[in-house]
């Protein structure tokens, strides 16, 4: 049983490390990016109308978003990109087929899941990009330029960046094999059991070696799991 609190506890510590969108930080630099966004709609809007008081209003709103945006980040890469949201997320899982073993029981030992493919769409903002655009259009606006204020405002649309990204994701690899190898514990497949904890540890090495955020920790993960396999195997 304590193999099983120890899969558990790691089955814990990949949760947390393959959330998505939880970091408090993101957040809020993904609200301050869309309300930045949703007052340079509102500034276009009220310059079709030729109310220049309003449209200065709202483009001095957006510049203060931008503004909040940098004391957030004040180390950020350059140009300082800020996720709005992650379109979708799809995911294929490559799923173990059971062969039948001597006794007709199914055996999983070469069947871990070797493979999680996926595609993800994360929309960004060009938040360096959008501050020249919008001090263009305060500037057009106290100039009496509403026309070129409007083509600064317009040109915010180019700062948003759709990227797509196709390849495989190791740490939810590692997780199904982890929930697997805990399954095999708690009905004495203990061969299997080994093959998944061996294919969690493959997974986690494939993330270390591309230096996630979270390297250490699946490092970590990876070693208690190397040491659980290697005394579970050794054990039989």
């Amino acid at each position: 049983m304590r193999y099983a609190v120890v899969i558990f506890a790691a089955v814990a510590a990949l949760g947390q490390t393959t959330q998505q969108g939880r970091n408090t930080g993101r957040e809020r630099l993904s609200a301050l990016a869309s309300r930045m966004l949703e007052r340079t709609v509102h500034a276009r809007a009220a310059l079709d109308k030729g109310d220049s008081a309003t449209a200065r209003h709202f483009v001095q709103q957006a510049l203060a978003n931008e503004m909040a945006m940098e004391v957030a980040q004040p180390k950020a890469a350059q140009p300082f990109m800020v996720t709005l949201y992650t379109e979708s997320v799809q995911i294929a899982v490559e799923q173990p087929q059971p062969v039948s073993g001597a006794q007709g029981t199914a055996n999983r030992s070469v069947n871990a899941v070797q493979q999680v493919e996926g595609e993800s769409t994360r929309v960004a903002v060009n938040v360096t990009d959008a501050k020249k655009h919008l001090e263009a259009a305060r500037d057009a606006i106290d100039s009496g330029n509403l026309p070129a204020a409007r083509q600064s405002l317009a040109a915010i649309d180019g700062d948003l960046k759709a990227a797509s990204e196709v390849g495989d994701f190791p740490l939810i690899k590692a997780r199904q094999n982890l929930s697997m190898a805990l399954a095999d514990l708690r009905q004495a497949r203990f061969e299997d059991a080994v093959a998944s904890l061996r294919a969690a540890s493959a997974g986690l090495n494939e993330y270390s070696k591309a230096r996630g955020r979270h390297a250490k920790d699946a490092a970590k993960v990876r070693s208690d799991l190397d040491a659980l396999a290697s005394g579970e195997s050794g054990a039989r």
